[in-house]
């Protein structure tokens, strides 16, 4: 698995609710998922929110310190479950406004690298409240909706919570963050909202279909992979490389037809090493057993960007080692010249991992057979999101 980690500096604009809260100002971490524990919610299976007219705590929620929660359960790998309901009803029902704002942030900052916490926060109905706050699309509820983004981006990571994510239907409203430009908070939000949807993707094809069948998704994460925001294009490009893992012929053809093959290529050629790393890993995804995608990507020069990348971020292992796995599916005995010429099989000897005797095999016209069907093309998967 290749999974991304980040994190996400709060938009300047809330700096003094934070200060004043005593939250981190490290609001959003995307965190890997541990191993995949599917659930399986009925699409009927209405909401669970909190309500301050049926919650048993309400009136413990009205008064509760949203500082004093976030510095007891600062790194707390098990919020207790009823500081958990009453952190999520603040989410939903505080008031002003402002202790919202601070109480999202606050459970936005418990969720990364505790999978107790999420699925603690999912049984007190925090992505009821998400997929509430997401829904409104007003301008008064806009910082909210975006700080909702980032939390549900955290939550994504939980593979428990993602069928349950993708049935709420809340991703719609998660896409319409998506956008190349504007504030800083606004930026931050679509780099959330591709992360998210990256995170759904990982080891959940329906969940693929779901979003490649959402309007205008594919295009428009394609187009943010050439935003000049740093975020933005890293998190859009995971997301997408993600959706190339697979045999999902459909999908790569639809990928095919807009574009992304010349897109991850000019990609590779970026001064940005996390996105050389992760438009590696799309282009040999989505060249892994497909004829037509191959044969673009060495059209557009992919031979030779991925031999360029392999000496230039030698030192980088997982940019090196990522350019490696998409030569290997492009090579073939017809390339042995030029490959040696380049010096890239001498560089990929010196360092560990498989890559060099996989490509000197099929340098060398060996084919791994119908008995190793593993070894007939690479793939990476993982992300995000989350």
């Amino acid at each position: 698995r290749i999974w991304a980690a980040t994190s996400k500096p709060l938009p300047e604009d809330l700096a003094e609710v934070v200060q004043r809260s005593g939250l981190s100002a490290e609001h959003t971490r995307l965190a890997s998922s541990e191993s995949d524990s599917r659930s399986h919610v009925s699409r009927d299976e209405p909401r669970r929110t909190t309500s301050s007219s049926n919650h048993p705590l309400t009136p413990a929620f009205e008064t509760f310190s949203i500082s004093g929660f976030a510095k007891r359960n600062q790194g707390v790998a098990e919020v207790p479950a009823h500081e958990m309901e009453l952190i999520v009803a603040v989410m939903q029902h505080g008031t002003p406004r402002d202790r919202r704002l601070r109480a999202t942030i606050a459970t936005t900052n418990i969720l990364p690298d505790s999978k107790a916490n999420r699925q603690a926060a999912t049984a007190a109905g925090l992505l009821g409240v998400l997929v509430e706050i997401l829904e409104d699309h007003s301008e008064g509820n806009k910082r909210l909706s975006r700080l909702a983004v980032a939390c549900l981006s955290n939550l994504s990571a939980e593979p428990s919570v993602k069928d349950m994510i993708a049935k709420s239907g809340v991703i719609p409203h998660v896409t319409r963050h998506l956008v190349p430009s504007g504030s800083k908070e606004g930026r931050a939000a679509s780099a959330h909202a591709a992360a998210t949807l990256w995170s759904l993707c990982i080891d959940h094809a329906h969940i693929k279909r779901k979003i490649a069948a959402e309007g205008n998704t594919i295009s428009t994460l394609m187009q943010l992979i050439l935003s000049s925001d740093s975020a933005i294009r890293t998190q859009a490009c995971g997301c997408v490389g993600e959706l190339c893992v697979g045999e999902d012929v459909a999908l790569k053809d639809e990928l095919f037809k807009l574009g992304a093959v010349p897109l991850f290529i000019a990609s590779l050629n970026q001064m940005d090493h996390e996105l050389q790393h992760l438009a590696s890993v799309a282009v040999c995804n989505i060249c892994a057993n497909n004829a037509r995608n191959k044969g673009a990507a060495r059209h557009f020069g992919a031979m030779e960007a991925f031999c360029r990348l392999i000496k230039d971020a030698q030192k980088i292992d997982h940019v090196r080692d990522a350019a490696a796995g998409g030569l290997y599916n492009l090579v073939s005995k017809e390339d042995r010249k030029m490959i040696e010429e380049s010096g890239v099989m001498e560089l990929l000897k010196q360092y560990p991992g498989p890559h060099h005797r996989l490509i000197e095999r099929r340098l060398l016209g060996y084919s791994s057979g119908a008995s190793r069907p593993d070894e007939e093309q690479m793939s990476y998967a993982g992300g995000g999101g989350g």
